[in-house]
């Protein structure tokens, strides 16, 4: 099943409570050496009409014989969420998204809007988050796209075995050299610790049942690492996560994000600049006995 959700721009929830950057920071993973493009390639992309659909412009870049690492570089050079985004989708769009549901608890393809992606994790990232997961990695695009921000290695968990396939031979230059590693798996049942190996997580809402989500989202959320942060763009069951942590969750749908510092979690507040603002999420019980 195929479904497009907007994605929504989270500006303003409640009030703002100022809070340093985490100063419990892990080991940064090792630069990888920079892979540097040539002038040719680079005035080539520059030029490239993004008008055009992807699959033509995929041409060109093949054409052009427009590799993986040198779009990832182009990439962290320049500093345009648009021009990033169109070729980043031109660049994936031969290794498609698409299955027939092995499980009918979980969406079987997303549509989702690469710009405002590549746009989001621009606002959130910081320097010491240098490692990404993709939870329900699809076709790998968007662990991909995360190293073409400046993330240093990836992670994909995908629970359908033709999209593992897919996103392997998409990215083989990168699970060669274990840069990236795309794992088959279920996310509710895969152990709890294999999410502590990120620092940036990122999920589309893969599963339906909203009450379901709150349980992986919770599991995430517990097993997670202090600096991380948990990017969920279709946030759509914050009543069911409210009731299950009896934390104080908004009631907000959308774009949101978490962020758990000394095994606490603040949501974030952030606009087209960055974050502005980290929120507290207390215990319910803790907030009605102040009140």
């Amino acid at each position: 099943m195929r479904f497009i959700f907007s994605f929504l721009l989270v500006t303003s929830l409640f009030g703002c409570t100022s809070l340093e950057s985490p100063q419990e920071k892990e080991v940064a993973v090792s630069e990888l050496p920079l892979y540097k493009i040539s002038k040719e390639k680079e005035s080539f992309l520059d030029k490239v009409d993004l008008l055009r659909y992807p699959d033509e412009i995929q041409l060109d870049l093949a054409a052009f014989d427009i590799s993986l690492p040198d779009l990832q570089a182009y990439c962290i050079k320049k500093d345009s969420a648009e021009r990033e985004a169109g070729l980043i989708t031109a660049m994936a769009s031969g290794f498609y998204n698409h299955l027939s549901e092995g499980n009918s608890d979980y969406w079987g393809g997303i549509l989702y809007d690469m710009e405002s992606y590549v746009s989001i994790v621009k606002r959130l990232k910081s320097e010491h988050h240098q490692t990404f997961m993709d939870i329900g990695s699809g076709n790998g695009e968007k662990i991909y796209a995360a190293l073409c921000l400046g993330f240093q290695k990836g992670f994909g968990l995908e629970y359908a075995p033709e999209l593992v396939e897919i996103s392997k031979n998409f990215l083989a230059p990168y699970t060669a050299d274990s840069t990236i590693k795309i794992q088959l798996g279920d996310a509710l049942q895969i152990e709890g610790g294999y999410y502590a190996q990120a620092d940036f997580l990122y999920m589309y809402s893969p599963i339906k049942s909203h009450e379901t989500m709150a349980v992986l989202y919770e599991r995430v959320m517990k097993n997670m690492k202090n600096g991380a942060i948990l990017l969920e763009v279709r946030f759509v069951y914050a009543k069911e996560i409210k009731e299950r942590t009896k934390l104080n969750f908004p009631a907000f749908s959308g774009v949101f994000a978490i962020e758990k510092i000394n095994n606490q979690f603040y949501y974030l507040q952030f606009d087209q600049t960055g974050i502005y603002g980290r929120i507290l999420l207390k215990p319910i019980e803790n907030q009605q006995t102040t009140n």
